[in-house]
């Protein structure tokens, strides 16, 4: 169910003149905002501090993520025997990315329906990182494009050896 309220307001920016939007909030805590003039989006701050997969071994995963997650500006900052962190290139105090040995020592298995988006700086970034995944090993689960195909979303789809849905997609060029 779809809860909204009229705590929308205006977005204070210098070039679009402060655009009218309203806010939404899913029953799940979930939230976005609408903008509704100019077909202009803009990227929401979520609540979201960090996300985890398991992995059922930890260093082929490793050397796979280190490399793809670096196409896209990122890189491992942290590492323990049960899990590892990375952070983009320019926030390095701020894990968001972890692969991790299940807590409970069961195999891990991959979510249906459950996928990891990065936003990426560019069409390149997106490209270079399912190049990277697929040489890596990685199988393809969506060609780089944009998505719908009449828009400037642009995005690639890949799963890792675990079977995780991993997306890159930027929303310029």
């Amino acid at each position: 169910m779809l809860n909204w309220w009229p705590r929308g307001g205006m977005v204070d920016t210098t070039d679009l003149k402060s655009v009218p939007f309203l806010e939404y909030q899913f029953e799940s805590g979930r939230g976005y905002q609408n903008i509704l003039k100019n077909k202009f989006y803009v990227q929401c701050n979520f609540m979201l501090g960090f996300a985890t997969i398991g992995t059922n071994n930890i260093q082929e995963s490793c050397k796979f993520y280190d490399v793809v997650l670096s196409s896209i500006g990122m890189k491992k900052i942290i590492t323990t025997e049960r899990y590892i962190g990375y952070a983009k290139n320019n926030n390095v105090e701020k894990i968001i990315f972890y692969l991790m040995i299940p807590f409970n020592k069961e195999n891990s298995t991959s979510g249906n329906g459950t996928m990891i988006a990065f936003l990426a700086n560019s069409r390149l970034e997106v490209d270079n990182f399912h190049k990277i995944a697929i040489e890596k090993g990685a199988a393809n689960e969506g060609l780089p494009g944009f998505r719908p195909s009449d828009s400037s979303d642009y995005y690639a789809y890949i799963r890792d050896f675990d079977g995780n849905k991993i997306c890159a997609y930027c929303t310029s060029n």
